[in-house]
């Protein structure tokens, strides 16, 4: 699956540039960097790798939406992260030589962008920049591994729902007229309930009661922040 239905379509350096892994090349690197890349339209619900196979593309988002999903030992699920336009995913696992350590599935119709792991290699020797940036991605992505850990150790259950309302919001929100944010990926209360450890009927309860108080609304996978220096205080403990 992982290597079939590539557009044979060109890629343009538009479309590699906004992939953090490319910042900072020149319009010439770009160009080169783009003539290696593979095009891959993702219809919604599509997968787009398992866990477990072996990696053989190096993955980057151009639009759209991933959900990336672990498969414990015990068959619990856990939604490792959501991955939006301009993102990795799965890519590390290239250099690992293990297989893909999660699930990847489009939650709407995406474009994904990748590269064979030869070419990556060669891209990587003729433009050292890309290595630099693939440590600081690595480290950024620790960081936030890291913030959660701290967060599923150390806070009760309404602190890390809101927390992981901020972080979506962050990583895929629109400030609207009102001073809210709308979160424009399609969100699930179980994937709400996953990404803030916690049971699917603590983080419904806690969603419930916030949209009563009006901090939340939203309906049918769209939720919007309307309240959101409130849901910070609530986020610290305050």
């Amino acid at each position: 699956m992982d290597q079939k239905d590539r557009s044979p379509a060109a890629v343009g350096a538009d479309q590699v540039k906004p992939i953090g892994v490319f910042a900072g090349l020149s319009a010439q690197a770009m160009d080169h960097c783009a003539s290696r890349a593979g095009q891959r339209q993702l219809r919604k619900g599509e997968a787009i790798f398992h866990q477990g196979d072996r990696p053989a593309r190096f993955h980057a988002l151009h639009s759209g939406w991933v959900r990336v999903m672990q498969t414990g030992r015990n068959g619990e699920l856990s939604v490792i992260r959501f991955v939006g336009p301009g993102e990795l995913f799965g890519s590390f696992a290239i250099f690992t030589g293990d297989g893909y350590p999660a699930d990847a599935t489009a939650i709407m119709d995406s474009v994904e962008l990748s590269w064979s792991e030869a070419d990556l290699r060669q891209l990587i020797d003729r433009h050292p920049e890309i290595a630099i940036n693939l440590v600081t991605l690595a480290a950024g992505r620790l960081a936030e591994l890291q913030e959660r850990m701290r967060e599923i150790s150390t806070q009760h259950a309404e602190q890390r729902i809101a927390n992981t309302l901020l972080r979506l919001a962050r990583k895929g929100g629109q400030r609207s007229a009102d001073g809210g944010i709308d979160i424009l990926l399609p969100l699930l209360r179980k994937d709400i309930a996953a990404m803030s450890a916690t049971t699917l009927h603590t983080a419904s309860r806690v969603l419930s009661a916030w949209r009563r108080r009006g901090l939340i609304s939203g309906a049918a996978g769209r939720l919007s922040i309307l309240r959101p220096p409130a849901l910070e205080r609530i986020a610290e403990g305050a």
